[in-house]
């Protein structure tokens, strides 16, 4: 567990200097276009690419040095932010820069992540997976409450570049402490990379299980709808408030998820993971439907997202549970990859429609929907953007509710079960 912590303190590093530069750059795009789209299609490309190629990525972390994939992911990553400083300071920071450099970032990134991911089954004993995934969880969103506080702070006293460059000397400390740190994650053996074979080996664990593959149908459709609320909220808050308001929002949704992490690191006897997750789900549902009724003000936001990012946290280490228990280690970067790619892929491609959604139709929705509109503060854009809240909220309380009564989704928790007999 020392060592796994190690390494996630060494990755999460890299991930504050990251963080802060998308933070960073988002303000700087809303202030500089007065559209969502480019400000949702950075978000797209920071998720995308490694997406779409996340079936690849599994293919290599399986069969190659897990170590070294994370530190050469890092160094491209790194390069990135460098090139970014560069064209800043010879004014050249142009869109079309941006989104090229936050493409091949994206991959290397996604390798980072998946390979720490699929590292943890062999850094950790299986039974504190659960552990490891909460502290994991509580340490990305002490990330979270970190960022939105002092990303505004630099942002405005060193300007874009000095953020730019924070980012470089993080990912240089995090690179220098993994060369550093002797850590041996299980190998296995090094097969001729062959996508063909990893599709039918994916494929056939899936059938393996009754309900595995329904499951991710099911999760595909929970990331469309969900997906868009992240690129979302910074615009909501912003229609109201000021970089200020946002990051005392944001703090309280980073506070939801350390929580989360903190509770889940302590709680070692998961037994239904899935019947936790549709349960989980209800409440998120519940959660999204108040941003219509309550009166909206960045305490009132700050609580909700806090809520929001509390369940999160739990649920997704429920689901981490129940993945990594239930997949051999050896096909683990090809299951979660070709998982990924079924599931995560709605989630940008959800920035791209909630964007055009609220640049094209805030107007038709504000004249639509007879409120008093001095109930709600702030922009057109925050009213559509909370209507949309509330709808979403909707639908997950209406499906989950179905599903919560499948036989097929309950059997999952006896497969569960089974494997973890079987250890």
């Amino acid at each position: 567990m020392k060592k796994f912590i190690t390494v996630l303190f060494l990755i999460i590093i890299s991930l504050i200097g990251t963080s802060m530069t998308s933070f960073s750059l988002g303000i700087w795009m809303l202030k500089t276009s007065n559209t969502t789209f480019y400000y949702a299609l950075i978000g797209f490309l920071t998720i995308f690419p490694q997406i779409l190629f996340s079936p690849f990525i599994g293919s290599i972390i399986d069969r190659f040095d897990k170590k070294k994939i994370i530190i050469t992911g890092q160094i491209f990553a790194a390069l990135g932010s460098f090139i970014m400083i560069l064209l800043y300071h010879l004014n050249l920071l142009k869109i079309e820069y941006i989104l090229m450099i936050t493409f091949m970032s994206s991959v290397a990134n996604g390798f980072v992540s998946k390979a720490f991911y699929v590292s943890t089954a062999s850094l950790v004993k299986k039974g504190d997976i659960g552990r490891a995934k909460g502290i994991e969880s509580t340490a990305y969103a002490l990330t979270t409450i970190t960022v939105p506080i002092v990303a505004p702070l630099i942002y405005t006293i060193i300007d874009l570049s000095g953020v730019f460059l924070i980012d470089v000397f993080s990912f240089l400390i995090s690179i220098a402490g993994l060369l550093y740190l002797n850590f041996n994650i299980k190998q296995v053996d090094k097969e001729q990379v062959s996508y063909k074979k990893d599709v039918q080996v994916v494929s056939q664990f899936l059938k393996s299980g009754k309900g595995l593959q329904q499951l991710i149908i099911f999760y595909a459709w929970i990331s469309l709808v969900l997906g868009g609320l992240g690129i979302l909220t910074t615009p909501m808050i912003l229609g109201f408030s000021n970089e200020t308001g946002l990051g005392i929002a944001m703090t309280f949704a980073g506070v939801g998820g350390a929580l989360g992490g903190i509770i889940m690191s302590i709680y070692k006897n998961v037994k239904l993971p899935i019947k936790n997750v549709i349960l989980l789900l209800h409440l998120l549902g519940f959660i999204l439907l108040l941003f219509i009724i309550i009166p909206i003000n960045i305490i009132s936001v700050g609580i909700l997202l806090f809520s929001f990012a509390f369940i999160t946290a739990i649920m997704m280490i429920n689901d981490h549970i129940f993945w990594q228990r239930i997949v051999p280690y050896e096909i683990q970067g090809r299951v979660f990859g070709y998982k990924d790619l079924v599931i995560k892929i709605w989630t940008p491609i959800s920035y791209l429609i909630m964007s055009v959604v609220i640049d094209n139709l805030a107007k038709l929705i504000v004249k639509n929907i007879p409120v008093n509109r001095n109930y709600y503060p702030g922009s057109d854009r925050t009213f559509v953007i909370l209507v949309i809240f509330s709808f979403i909220g909707f639908l997950i309380l209406l499906v989950s509710y179905v599903i919560k009564w499948s036989k097929i989704f309950a059997g999952l928790d006896i497969l569960f079960s089974q494997k973890r007999n079987q250890e």
